[in-house]
């Protein structure tokens, strides 16, 4: 017997952001309200005041490094501008790696260039937490900050982070209210990146609401983090399953694959449901024009890299804090008719 959420897209989207306006420390807070779920404290982006100060840590140039091994991603590109100009503000400047698709090595380089350099904080994707940990204890030891961007790393002074759970539910339940309203029996693909455990949410979530929430059929979970592979299975699992009408895409570019195998089986746009995360350029276009993506749970990206900056050049002015502390950027559900579709669409043109 099913059980239908009772929340809809816009309910679901205020809880999970006064869950996250509560979470962030004001005076007179006890450790357990202000701790994000890995125990850190929650600090918001305005409690990081900057000024045009130089750095009183590491060499005293005005840079950061953000070792991010993803190049060639849309996303990123577009971040590292808003990066840039946010620090440029206050004639700081930003030290890239050269990696793409998430290779480890120049990153390595990189950083290992900028420690020596006494660059004064850096800020990495931790792909491979155990690869960067001797990195970040010779940072440290040498008086450096050491930030995480995305997931969790030991050691570390901050962490950027955008809550993977929180945008889970958000994609869940508009999933699940999807299917109820227009398709019940549904067949549904669930994509998943099992590389990055951390945010197992996304997909053990989606299953968990779909299989208890509505009467619709999970026909696989299968791994799916860029274009080609959302294409592939969702090929396969169409030849496979002719009537799959639903895709829960594990980021926006497996969404945007998925599309792209439903437009060359030539089946309508209005009959089919892809929903993903980040708010990738392609996924935004789509939800705009009613292609075949109906939503995502997105990000502010020129917030979220301005979060990156800020974070840095705070440290790196007020020096190496005593606990370690989480910056969030929260997630939002964007949906056909959202004007937010168009400010978020404005960041790629910047």
């Amino acid at each position: 017997m099913r059980r239908v959420s009772s929340r809809t897209w816009l309910g679901t989207l205020a809880a999970v952001s006064l869950a996250l306006v509560i979470a962030v420390p004001v005076v007179g807070q006890n450790a357990e309200e202000s701790a994000a779920p890995g125990g850190l404290k929650i600090v918001s982006p305005d409690e990081l005041v900057i000024t045009d100060a130089a750095p009183i840590i590491g060499n005293g140039k005005k840079q950061f490094g953000w070792a991010n091994g993803l190049n060639e991603n849309t996303i990123i590109i577009g971040m590292q501008g808003a990066m840039k100009d946010f620090a440029a503000q206050y004639g700081y400047e930003v030290l890239l790696d050269t990696g793409t698709n998430s290779d480890i090595q120049p990153m390595i380089q990189a950083m290992q260039t900028w420690i020596t350099a006494g660059v004064p904080s850096i800020t990495v994707i931790p792909f491979q937490p155990s690869a960067f940990a001797p990195l970040a204890e010779q940072a440290i030891g040498d008086g450096l900050a050491w930030i995480s961007y995305g997931q969790n790393m030991e050691p570390r002074h901050a962490q950027i982070a955008f809550p993977p759970c929180d945008a889970a539910v958000l994609v869940a339940d508009a999933a699940v209210e999807w299917i109820n309203a227009n398709a019940p029996d549904a067949k549904v693909l669930i994509t998943s990146s099992p590389k990055i455990p951390e945010v197992a949410c996304k997909w053990e979530g989606a299953q968990k609401a779909v299989e208890e929430q509505t009467e619709a059929t999970v026909v696989a979970v299968q791994e799916a983090t860029n274009q080609q592979q959302g294409l592939q299975v969702t090929e396969a699992m169409l030849q496979a399953h002719p009537d799959l009408r639903v895709v829960i895409a594990t980021n926006d570019d497996a969404a945007v694959g998925a599309s792209q195998a439903f437009k060359a089986a030539g089946i309508d746009p209005a009959e089919v449901f892809i929903i993903g995360y980040d708010g990738l350029k392609e996924a935004l276009e789509q939800i705009g024009s009613g292609g075949y993506i109906k939503a995502s749970a997105a990000l502010n990206l020129k917030r979220l890299a301005e979060n990156v900056a800020r974070t840095n050049i705070w440290i790196a002015q007020n020096g190496i804090p005593e606990e370690p502390f989480q910056v969030n950027e929260p997630p939002v559900l964007v949906t056909p008719g959202d004007p937010l579709v168009e400010e978020l669409l404005a960041f790629y043109g910047e």
